[in-house]
């Protein structure tokens, strides 16, 4: 993950509350809760945050995302459409991935294999649905999650294949001559930008041409 996270925010995690996309949700239980706002429940299952905690850097910090990422693979949303949306999936694996040499590799192999599991199911998912689901910048986000998985996992280049599939076909109708994104809007503007540097880096990390 080359962001750095806010350990205000991973702060206010070990408390028991979560902030994201302007709202506050109570860890406890909350992957229970379906009556949010779309951008909150799509912060929450992209766990984008698990850098805050990580810039904590403390074991009871690792505990923690241990415990809310174990807490999601044993209480599966039954695939409420937010949380396998293929953006956000895209957004989960690769944030998992990241972060899981900090987080997970523990003493505990049983999670490690549930994390695994978790994983290859949401990377099966979005294998099927990445290219055709959304339209814009969801598209480049969930060939961020098939690369993610393709640079970290052996086996699984041939997901690399696809997420460059997606991408040359993505950039030249998203991106104008001028590397601004046609939509015009900043904050589409960041949000893509981030994704294609995440995806750099993930592809230059294991020495796959760019």
């Amino acid at each position: 993950d080359p962001w750095a996270g806010d350990p205000g925010l991973g702060g206010h995690i070990l408390q028991g509350e979560l902030r994201v996309a302007g709202d506050r949700v109570r860890t406890e239980g909350m992957w229970r809760t379906g009556l949010l706002p779309t951008s909150t429940m799509a912060g929450m299952h992209g766990f984008r945050w698990l850098r805050d905690l990580r810039a904590i850097g403390s074991p009871a910090a690792a505990a923690a995302a241990r415990a809310l990422v174990d807490e999601w693979l044993a209480i599966p949303p039954l695939w409420q459409a937010v949380a396998w949306r293929s953006d956000v999936i895209g957004e989960r694996l690769f944030a998992w991935l990241a972060h899981a040499g900090w987080f997970a590799g523990s003493s505990d192999p049983a999670f490690d294999r549930r994390l695994l599991d978790g994983i290859s199911t949401g990377c099966r998912h979005l294998a099927r649905v990445a290219g055709w689901e959304l339209d814009g910048e969801g598209c480049i986000a969930a060939a961020k999650g098939l690369v993610a998985v393709g640079t970290s996992l052996v086996g699984a280049e041939g997901y690399i294949r696809g997420a460059l599939r997606i991408l040359e076909r993505e950039l030249p109708v998203q991106i104008a001559a001028d590397g601004g994104h046609l939509s015009r809007n900043p904050a589409a503007q960041g949000r893509v930008l981030a994704h294609l540097v995440e995806i750099r880096g993930a592809l230059a990390g294991a020495r796959h041409p760019i």
